[in-house]
């Protein structure tokens, strides 16, 4: 078997296999959730009397790193306009997550999987066309750590929250990103649907202990066009999207002449922050050659990440 065959088997190994039988992940057990008052004796008192500490996992640049967490048990919204680089910009919260032993599942309806693999390679490799022996590195990292369920079109939600649960409880999955709520089978005005399906997402968060990440786009923009970033209230659909979620992230592509960064990433909304900064703009430069985003420190030189970087969880 040669290099290339080799690639692809692993991908293949990386998709969800046949025969599976989802319909019995659809419910969860409550007979196991009934529990006596003393089972939450240790934790009450961590929570009371222990200093808190920031938990949950880094953004995959150190510019965020005291303002926002990816934590357990939490639902995040990734919204912003069409074109605004939200699914590139997962795949490389991917890397950062998997660099700190997280086990990642991907949904996206809308891009194939090879495609997805192909910008993630690039991303890990920090050049245009990595060589086979970056594609074996960028297999042996994201191996066990990164499942893609392998299906381009419409899935109904239901069975989305029977795949997500499948893949935590089977998989050990603890972070799941699904791209994008448009494609899960859910008319764009049946805001009641809309509403119990991120409610259901919530609470297998909540349950489980994962954090979800759920795109849903933005509205049209206004008279303002693109050049205005579009902000929690603008999410297309139910307001019940933004107010059952923890978390608000905003993905903004500046286009202007004057911009200051190529791409911002605001956190509009943050239920249980660590810092005073709790709705924290993060202004990134996008590097075309390597498809990474790298912060920008006012005229400072970040340099990019290399796979090395990627597999010592060395962030910028």
């Amino acid at each position: 078997m040669n290099s290339l065959e080799k690639s692809q088997s692993i991908v293949d190994s990386l998709t969800f296999g046949e025969g599976v039988n989802f319909d019995s992940y659809l419910h969860p057990d409550d007979q196991a959730k009934v529990k006596q008052a003393s089972h939450w004796r240790e934790k009450l008192k961590d929570f009371q009397f222990n200093p808190q500490k920031q938990s949950g996992k880094l953004l995959p640049f150190s510019k965020a790193a005291n303002h926002f967490r990816i934590r357990p048990s939490e639902t995040t919204i990734h919204t912003g306009y069409n074109g605004h680089k939200k699914s590139l910009m997962l795949g490389y919260i991917q890397l950062g997550l998997i660099s700190q032993s997280e086990k990642c599942l991907n949904v996206s309806l809308e891009m194939p999987p090879h495609i997805t693999l192909d910008r993630q390679i690039k991303q890990f490799a920090n050049c245009k066309q990595p060589s086979l022996l970056l594609h074996e590195r960028f297999f042996d990292f994201v191996k066990d750590n990164l499942y893609i369920y392998d299906q381009i079109g419409t899935m109904r939600w239901k069975r989305v929250i029977a795949v997500c649960r499948y893949a935590i409880v089977e998989l050990g999955v603890t972070q799941c990103f699904l791209d994008s709520l448009m494609k899960f089978g859910i008319k764009s005005k049946d805001h009641e649907t809309q509403a119990e399906f991120v409610d259901e997402l919530a609470t297998l968060a909540k349950d489980t202990g994962a954090h979800i990440h759920l795109v849903s786009h933005s509205k049209k923009p206004s008279e303002h066009g693109e050049g205005k970033m579009p902000d929690k209230y603008d999410i297309a659909g139910s307001a019940d999207i933004s107010n059952l979620v923890d978390n608000v992230a905003i993905h903004f592509t500046d286009k202007s002449d004057g911009r200051r960064f190529d791409q911002c990433l605001k956190i509009a909304k943050q239920r249980n922050p660590e810092s005073e900064m709790t709705e924290p703009t993060i202004g990134l430069d996008f590097e075309s050659e390597s498809l990474q985003f790298v912060p920008s420190f006012e005229g400072q030189f970040t340099q990019r990440m290399s796979a090395e970087d990627w597999e010592n969880g060395r962030f910028n």
